[in-house]
């Protein structure tokens, strides 16, 4: 008998007991649990009772814990009109779904937030135990939709993207003229119910669907990404630009002379950092990590810094970038372009030799950039050191040399203190000028990527140390320590590859792990399921550290053009650099600390489906392509391929594997045939082909080329 069948039968005897309470010996005895099976019993009860689903007193008995008549979570519907509602829980190791049938789900859609009364009678649908109904919608997930305009006979209605709402939202008669097929903004008026259909009313045309920017700005509008700055806020970004004078140099540390280089993308417009090395005379590195001093030009309560709180983080798209600031700030006057003098909060840090921080200060400063380059000119000039078109000084070459040096040995140091590395590259859309996808590839991280990563994490450390030690509170960037039983789960799936770890809440355990596996074909599964296994970072003014760095004490500094968090980060320096700290109100830096997590999960979410939707368009017109894959996910209906040459994950469907029947075998993540043994499992490769592309509903179906092994 498996673990949850012992589960659902203790449940099922607290529920219908007389006395509702009942000792670990009383249940065995009342359940015929044999003697052999007393430990798989008493696991069971301790894990419902770590899942706050039982409760125990002295006496050592146990009883179910009451729930409350109504709960609050999130509902996601289905093509069919019923749904679940995903109740988050504090002790749970996975969330609670309950299952509402579809004539109680009333107007609720999904990503709405709910409340949910518990009904007494079970759920007939086999996964969830749990049933219940719909008693309000709490708060809307959204207000506006994206989709498709379409008329049918005199009247009008609009296709939503996604899964939200399955049938189309009528419209009635519209007066203008609207292409069929154009994507358009609508508002709901009357969300639909059990009861009643749909309707609402366009606000916005936003053109044909496969005009250019078109996806572009139905994604931004899709996410009430703010792509315009008011009047107001460009009056001060011009006022702001009369009034700097670059040489007026005033309270500022002049290192104007320092040799100081830029390291970014080819295409940059915004440089928030400069590195500056030099070597002393006993040995040790003086490192110089200069950060764009934007809080001098955004000081708070101003307009500008008003609009940076609205937006919290500029959001880049694989066409277009929405600043968090005005072009005057975030790419001129702000920005260390080089050869102009500008301005900056620079930290001089002393190391040793093995890389140990031994002082250091944090000024105001003026620095000139010497030198402007880009990742790849820097990791051709390191590991391939031909001449380039544009030569640079021996001083530049031998800084180069010098941040190589330097990053490996921070980077060794990392590692050392237990900091995890995972493998998980970005994707990087190829265009034309029209803005239509011509290819797509995964972006390397190489030696260039990793001296301006070890430069960053370290000055972000450093200014946290500052704050931290002038004992003030600041919005720290803290990851959480993941759930053990998730850890566990991780290390069962990598056991299932034939990957060793004994002990998978020693972080040095799963270090090893992920270095073992990134020369391996099941590299990105078992990164990505890893990943899965940990929590999201948050900005937050708890001293909760950072899991993933091994770090205690951690910040973002480096970034204020583009983060609010890092900007607040700088204003709080202006005060203790000038010996005049700024009163801190908890209460207003958590909601801010609140807003920057909550717009960063925006962008990131935008930047996602943005890259899905320019993919599935650039595949819609290549069914039967074939590609490499990884199974990244398995569930009873199919599995999840993530390409390894092409960055698109899709779905094989159980129903296309016409070779043989197939079952889910969860605990090794597979799918089984019944009559031949072939097997697909969790981080095996597979050539699949394209199927089906939905651009509407965001899916992309692959059906299998090649057979599984057994």
């Amino acid at each position: 008998m498996t673990a949850k069948s012992f589960q659902q039968r203790v449940l099922d005897f607290l529920s219908f007991t007389s006395t509702q309470r009942a000792t670990l010996k009383q249940i065995a005895l009342s359940l015929k649990i044999p003697k052999h099976d007393r430990t798989k019993l008493r696991k069971a009860v301790q894990q419902l009772e770590s899942q706050n689903h039982l409760t125990s007193n002295q006496q050592g008995q146990y009883s179910l814990v009451q729930k409350p008549e109504t709960l609050t979570g999130i509902f996601r519907g289905t093509r069919k009109g019923h749904g679940f509602v995903r109740i988050n829980t504090k002790n749970d190791l996975k969330p609670t779904d309950i299952f509402v049938p579809k004539p109680h789900v009333l107007d609720a859609v999904t990503g709405d937030e709910v409340s949910v009364r518990l009904l007494k009678k079970r759920s007939s649908h086999t996964r969830f135990t749990s049933q219940g109904e719909i008693v309000r919608v709490t708060q809307r997930a959204r207000e506006l939709f994206i989709g498709s305009y379409f008329q049918k006979g005199s009247d009008a209605f609009v296709q939503l993207d996604g899964n939200f709402i399955n049938d189309p939202i009528y419209l009635g008669s519209v007066s203008d003229p609207i292409p069929n097929d154009a994507k358009v903004v609508l508002e709901m008026l009357r969300f639909p119910s059990h009861n009643q259909d749909a309707k609402g009313r366009i606000v916005e045309i936003l053109g044909p669907r496969d005009a250019p920017g078109v996806d572009t700005l139905a994604t931004i509008r899709e996410f009430n990404i703010p792509d315009t700055f008011s009047e107001e806020c460009q009056r001060e970004a011009a006022r702001v630009a009369i009034e700097f004078d670059e040489t007026d140099l005033q309270g500022r540390t002049n290192l104007t002379e320092l040799v100081t280089i830029t390291i970014d993308p080819k295409d940059a417009k915004d440089f928030d950092d400069a590195l500056s090395l030099d070597r002393l005379p006993n040995g040790h590195w003086q490192l110089g990590v200069h950060i764009a001093d934007v809080s001098h030009f955004v000081p708070p309560g101003s307009i500008l810094f008003r609009t940076a709180t609205l937006r919290g983080t500029s959001v880049y798209l694989p066409d277009c970038v929405i600043p968090m600031l005005p072009e005057r700030i975030s790419n001129h006057l702000a920005s260390l372009q080089q050869d102009k003098v500008r301005f900056t909060k620079s930290v001089l840090m002393e190391l040793d030799k093995q890389g140990m921080p031994l002082h250091c200060e944090i000024v105001r400063a003026a620095i000139q950039v010497k030198q402007r380059l880009d990742y790849t000119q820097v990791t051709q000039l390191l590991e391939h050191p031909e001449p380039l078109q544009d030569p640079i000084s021996k001083s530049i070459d031998d800084l180069l040399k010098n941040l190589r040096e330097l990053s490996v040995i921070l980077k060794t140091r990392r590692l050392k203190r237990g900091a995890l590395e995972l493998h998980l590259p970005e994707i990087e859309i190829e265009l034309d000028t029209d803005g239509n996808v011509t290819g797509a590839h995964y972006s390397s991280q190489d030696i260039s990527h990793q001296i301006v990563e070890e430069c960053m994490l370290l000055a972000n450390e450093s200014v946290a140390q500052f704050l931290e030690d002038h004992k003030l509170l600041f919005p720290r960037r803290i990851h959480a320590r993941p759930d053990p039983r998730k850890l566990e789960s991780f290390a069962e799936f990598a056991r299932s590859l034939g990957l060793a770890i004994k002990q998978p809440q020693d972080r040095f355990s799963l270090q090893k792990l992920l270095h073992e596996c990134q020369n391996l074909p099941e590299v990105y599964a078992v990164n990505y399921a890893f990943l899965r296994s940990l929590k999201q970072a948050i900005y937050s003014l708890q001293e909760d550290g950072h899991f993933a760095l091994a770090s205690d004490c951690y910040t973002h500094f480096t970034s204020p053009i583009r983060r609010l968090a890092d900007l607040l980060v700088h204003q709080m320096l202006d005060g203790l650099i000038a010996n005049k700290p700024t009163p801190v109100n908890p209460e207003e830096l958590t909601g801010l600390c609140e807003q920057c997590t909550i717009t960063e999960r925006r962008a990131e979410k935008a930047e996602r489906e943005l890259i899905k939707k320019k993919l599935l368009a650039f595949l819609e017109s290549r069914i039967g392509m074939e590609l490499n894959a990884i199974i990244t996910g398995v569930e009873a209906y199919g599995f999840f391929a993530q390409c390894s040459d092409f960055p698109v994950e899709g779905l094989v469907h159980i129903r296309t594997l016409k070779d043989d029947h197939y079952y889910h075998e969860e605990a090794t993540h597979s799918l089984i045939a019944r009559s031949r043994g072939h097997r697909f499992q969790l981080g095996r490769s597979v050539t699949v082909q394209v199927a089906k592309v939905d651009r509407n509903r965001m899916q992309l179906d692959f059906r299998v080329v090649n057979q599984p092994s057994k």
